[in-house]
């Protein structure tokens, strides 16, 4: 009944008394549910969908069987349709919990002004925006040192908060978000405010570019052009977007998301690696800890059966991430490639939810140069010496690099400050990628150590080759001739990374 539902994208707080399973199916079937009963947010939607003169609401709680994994796994297979031919999507961004409900009354926004204004640049989260396009500016009316309008509706929006609700805004064609201070009517390519009210857009909030809306055109785009840069681009902007964005089971880390991978397949895909597309799998491989959010990390860690990801992919840790910024738009840089894939075996754990967690097995097979080192911390940056190749034994100095790097999880490894570590097999650096473009050509890759045998490898892999897990990237930039040197005489290897 394509366009002739609501959906509801809210915030559950909780677990859900009235919800539907095997065995209330067949009396919500023949007897219907008495709305009285259901929590003040569902009523509110119920409200909602009928003052827009529309008979039917689609939400989770209700039109999944709970308890059923088969049904679970069929409703998400299919989740990608249900937002995105939904005549609207009622956000219920004000509730942080399915009894408090969202038509209340709230406390009004700060006065400014709207002024029209030409847009002179593209932005990293409107790919293939155009330049010169006319919009409006907004003027903050609030003081300086007093919280904006877009921080206290990006405060109070909890929808905006959470991991599962990122899918449904992104696929959603129009949206009724219910702010604290205001309803907004959101599209794809605006937001405004009902009744005219001072409005000032959040960009951090990702859209989905168009092509992708439009997935027959898909075909048409050429690999390595402008337009495919910046659609992975805007992948890797939304994977940012969602790991910042929280969940109440870390399971979910790739579930959550499958409906937005599977919009970008028909251009990125068709192989989605636990997180990373194999067509862009090299440079996928570049994300690291976001730094700007300590508090996000000091309680990682990685459940030692944790299966739904390889430490390869950012589905294996649970916080925010970042890729480096040039990743994250497109500008004009050059890249060579310093490794290559020899394979990268990903299996779903469900045949149904291609898009879903990975098999434990998850193994990637790169040839790349591969060298063990000692590190010391210096602050902000570490200085990063190699050991020697066979052939260099007889030299009185080691190559050395000073690089920046950053681990997965900070507490993983000792750190001493300003003394190298006695252990020169604790790390190996991996290089996978080098900029030539400008005078300063940046070498960056993977930080690793050696796998706990046992853990998702095989028992072939392990007895013919090295076994590692990533636990870090680094990335240097060679402005000294050591520097320089640093991978000279390190050999070519195979590296399997689980």
């Amino acid at each position: 009944m394509r366009g002739q539902y609501v959906a509801l994208s809210y915030v559950w707080g909780g677990q859900q008394r009235h919800r539907t399973t095997k065995n209330n199916l067949a009396s919500y079937i023949r007897h219907g549910i008495n709305p009285a009963i259901l929590p003040r947010t569902i009523q509110d939607a119920i409200r909602v969908t009928r003052a827009l003169g529309l008979r039917f609401l689609w939400l989770d709680s209700l039109c999944i069987i709970q308890d059923s994994e088969e049904d679970k796994h069929r409703e998400l297979a299919s989740m990608r349709n249900v937002y995105r031919y939904a005549y609207v999507t009622i956000d219920a961004a004000r509730a942080a919990k399915a009894t408090e409900g969202f038509l209340q009354d709230g406390s009004a926004l700060a006065h400014g002004a709207t002024l029209p204004f030409v847009h002179p640049i593209a932005h990293r989260s409107y790919p293939g925006y155009p330049i010169g396009q006319l919009g409006n500016l907004y003027l903050d009316a609030t003081p300086w040192d007093k919280e904006t309008n877009a921080d206290r509706l990006s405060r109070t929006n909890e929808t905006g908060r959470r991991g599962w609700c990122l899918q449904e805004t992104l696929l959603s064609t129009r949206s009724l978000v219910f702010t604290s201070e205001t309803l907004q009517l959101r599209c794809q390519q605006v937001t405004q405010n009902v009744g005219g009210a001072d409005h000032n857009e959040s960009y951090d909030l990702p859209r989905l570019p168009d092509v992708i809306l439009r997935s027959g055109d898909s075909a048409e785009i050429e690999r390595g052009s402008r337009l495919w840069k910046e659609i992975c681009c805007a992948w890797r902007g939304i994977v940012e977007n969602y790991s910042r964005r929280s969940l109440s089971y870390s399971s979910d880390k790739l579930i959550a998301c499958a409906a937005i991978a599977e919009m970008f397949a028909p251009v990125l895909g068709p192989d989605y690696l636990a997180g990373l597309w194999r067509s862009t799998l090299l440079e996928d491989l570049l994300w690291r800890r976001d730094s700007r959010d300590q508090g996000a990390v000091s309680s990682q860690r990685r459940p030692q059966q944790d299966t739904r990801a390889p430490t390869w992919s950012w589905a294996s840790f649970d916080g925010p991430v970042e890729y480096l910024p040039y990743l994250s738009r497109d500008d004009g840089r050059e890249t060579i490639f310093l490794a290559e894939v020899v394979t990268c075996t990903v299996a779903p754990q469900d045949q149904e939810l291609p898009y879903g967690p990975a098999r434990i097995g998850s193994v990637l097979v790169l040839r790349s140069k591969c060298t063990p080192c000692r590190y010391a911390d210096h602050g902000d940056y570490l200085r990063v010496e190699r050991t020697p190749a066979p052939s260099e034994r007889e030299s009185v100095k080691p190559p050395l690099l000073v690089a920046q790097f950053r681990l997965d999880r900070p507490s993983q490894l000792p750190r001493r400050r300003r003394c190298f570590f006695s252990r020169p097999q604790e790390l190996w650096l991996v290089p996978l990628t080098q900029d030539v473009s400008g005078n300063i050509s940046p070498i960056r890759g993977l930080v690793v150590a050696r796998a706990r045998r046992g853990t998702q490898a095989t028992v072939q892999e392990e007895n013919q080759r090295d076994v590692f897990r990533r636990v870090g990237l680094f990335w240097a930039f060679p402005r000294t001739a050591s520097t320089l040197k640093f991978f000279d005489n390190v050999p070519t290897v195979e590296i399997v990374l689980v």
